[in-house]
């Protein structure tokens, strides 16, 4: 069985079940609500109580924010299966197996509200780029520090932890669009995902995520909900090596800057 049948929810994609219709759209509007209500109580209790007990009984750095991305890997792999049971469900298709084994800088497109909480479920440990508000949000606040995700409002130190910590061996989920963009709006790729590979020697795993019918895009409330069951395709792509966009192995900041273009330009073609 290939990595994609492993991880692959037993419906096929277009076919109608009990969840379409007219009552189907009610018991997902209804579920979906739950599903809703649901995750700020989990958030809840993780950052009001589980993460100040990493933090009491766990003193060693590493190790409390090795625990504390596996607990958000599980419940945020909770929290997506539990929409799916009437919302969506959900295809892989790659290697995604054989990609947990190497250290990589995780690219995807941004399509819906629950793009990150997918990729940070399939790729457990990975490290995050995070709002700066979620570090003075009193309930977010706990669980992101125990973490220890990125935060997004300091550029340059941003930039300079994100290479440490990549070229220290670990694997770090980006979204080049930074934000998702509106039904109207066409996305645009930023050079911050090539840039930090070209400087951590890392390679780039592009992964892109295709979402029919469209639901949860930017703007949209979560109670427009789509006539018949989503599903969330998710393609593992084949790695870039940044390497290969340089003459040399100690580029000049012009050399850089063009390999970033044609990697951006790269990832463009895959992702959007």
């Amino acid at each position: 069985m290939t990595p994609s049948e492993q991880n692959s929810i037993r419906t096929k994609p277009g076919q109608r079940n009990a969840f379409d219709g007219v009552w189907g759209i009610r018991l997902r509007r209804f579920w979906t609500a739950l599903s809703f209500t649901v995750f700020p109580i989990g958030a809840l209790l993780f950052g009001l109580v589980y993460a100040p007990l990493l933090w009491l009984l766990i003193w060693n750095r590493e190790r409390r924010q090795r625990i504390a991305r596996a607990s958000v890997s599980k419940l945020f792999g909770f929290f997506f299966r539990f929409m799916g049971v009437t919302l969506h469900d959900f295809h892989i298709f790659g290697d995604l197996v054989g990609n947990l084994e190497r250290p990589a800088l995780i690219v995807a497109n941004h399509i819906t509200l629950v793009d990150a909480v997918c990729l940070m479920w399939l790729f457990p440990g990975a490290d995050c780029v995070v709002k700066g508000s979620h570090w003075r949000n009193p309930i977010m606040m706990a669980a992101v520090r125990a973490a220890g995700y990125l935060r997004n409002d300091d550029d340059e130190h941003l930039l300079t932890e994100a290479v440490r910590r990549l070229t220290d061996g670990g694997s770090m989920v980006l979204f080049p669009q930074g934000t998702r963009v509106r039904a109207e709006e066409q996305p645009e790729l930023k050079r911050g995902a090539a840039v930090l590979a070209l400087r951590s020697h890392v390679d780039l795993l592009p992964i892109r995520i295709e979402v029919s019918p469209l639901t949860l895009r930017k703007g949209e409330p979560w109670s427009s909900i789509p006539e018949r069951r989503v599903h969330f395709h998710i393609h593992i792509l084949d790695r870039i090596a940044p390497a290969e966009y340089l003459a040399s192995s100690n580029p000049s900041r012009r050399e850089e800057r063009e390999a970033s273009h044609a990697i951006t330009e790269r990832l463009r073609e895959l992702l959007l």
